[in-house]
């Protein structure tokens, strides 16, 4: 959120955060995050080398995994809507919880990947 906030105040004709945006934000953090988590966290020490695997556990609670699909979609909904109206999770434009919600997507599909090419 810091680089959001610099980037408001170095171009401030182009803000990237918005009034709603912390709103969002944090709608994200504590929803679809935790919706996601249980379907994602167990892979993540799977695409990391066994020092940072091993670091990973050690640090995390990582849960057994749980197909969850129906909370996510439920977490996810509000947003949805917000992009079918707007194409952007809050309006006709990109703000930074966009850019939030894009990197929880990116964390959930990566491990996916990375395990269906180990396969």
């Amino acid at each position: 959120m810091e680089i959001a906030k610099y980037l408001d105040t170095a171009f401030p004709d182009r803000r990237v955060m918005g009034d709603e945006c912390k709103k969002w934000q944090q709608y994200i953090s504590k929803n679809v995050s935790l919706a996601v988590w249980p379907m994602t966290g167990p892979f993540v020490p799977t695409i990391l080398d066994d020092r940072d695997a091993k670091f990973f556990r050690e640090t995390r609670k990582v849960p057994e995994r749980v197909e969850n699909h129906a909370k996510v979609v439920e977490a996810m909904s509000p947003l949805i809507e917000g992009i079918k109206q707007g194409g952007f999770v809050y309006g006709g434009e990109l703000h930074y919880a966009d850019l939030v919600l894009g990197a929880i997507l990116c964390g959930y599909c990566a491990p996916r990947r990375t395990i269906s090419k180990r396969s």
